[in-house]
């Protein structure tokens, strides 16, 4: 992993897949963090199932008083969870953190690595919003030892960098036509084939290698993958459920008792 893109609209799986990367990865590096907007992988955190991060809850006032080069050495992995922020006031916060885990592992201690992700990164990392922090750490961050993962239901507000940088993509369903098109100016295959994805299962593209797979996330997905996409790519199960709790806004109680 290096630079990864998790793409998808709302309830296609993009969320609990990029949980169960977090889950492989994270234990991997020396220092993580997870800037969690709706507070939806609360379940990493979580006392009873073997936490991989721990929470810090942050509104405007402690955001400008914590030292945080200070509390992402100390802690090392965070799941920061803006409380009663504005969306300038948040990308002000993620910027900081990028910066902060920079230097870390750039000037502090070389030898650390770090993973940092941003979840709703649409509102974070937008075409007229990107700060230089964040910049640095998708560009450059790769040889000081940092990855990043960025999570979107929206890659048409997304900074161009963001997708063009990513080593690794992985595309949920996708309709909207402006986010297709986004795609489609990134992608090394037509986007329009993800209008034809199930649920919780997805493309992954190596930029590198020129490579497509189709991955299902949810084996029981795996009889609904169209035909013409079987005969297009090779279609791989991923049998490893999460070990920690997903909670996800995308599963209204109430749509169980709809008729469609």
């Amino acid at each position: 992993m290096a630079r990864i893109n998790v793409i998808g609209q709302s309830g296609t799986g993009k969320s609990y897949y990029a949980g169960k990367l977090l889950e492989k990865a994270v234990p991997e590096f020396d220092l993580a963090v997870h800037f969690d907007i709706e507070d939806e992988e609360i379940g990493l955190s979580d006392a009873n199932h073997d936490p991989i991060y721990q929470t810090l809850s942050v509104d405007p006032d402690l955001a400008e008083q914590l030292n945080w080069m200070k509390v992402v050495a100390n802690h090392r992995k965070i799941r920061v969870v803006p409380e009663g922020m504005t969306v300038d006031e948040m990308r002000e916060l993620y910027a900081v953190l990028c910066g902060v885990v920079m230097r870390l592992c750039e000037k502090v201690v070389p030898e650390w690595t770090a993973f940092v992700s941003c979840d709703e990164a649409h509102n974070m990392v937008t075409q007229t919003a990107f700060d230089q922090r964040v910049e640095r750490m998708v560009t450059g961050g790769r040889k000081h030892g940092v990855e990043c993962l960025h999570i979107t239901q929206r890659p048409q507000l997304l900074h161009t960098t963001v997708i063009s940088q990513a080593d690794r993509r992985i595309y949920f369903g996708v309709s909207d036509d402006n986010d297709l098109s986004k795609i489609n100016a990134q992608s090394g295959f037509n986007a329009d084939i993800l209008q034809d994805l199930p649920s919780r299962v997805a493309v992954v593209e190596n930029k590198s290698t020129g490579e497509f797979r189709i991955v299902v996330a949810d084996p029981s997905q795996e009889q609904h993958v169209p035909g013409h996409l079987r005969e297009r790519f090779d279609v791989v199960v991923d049998d490893d459920d999460r070990k920690r709790p997903h909670y996800s806004g995308d599963d209204g109680i109430a749509d169980a008792h709809l008729p469609v």
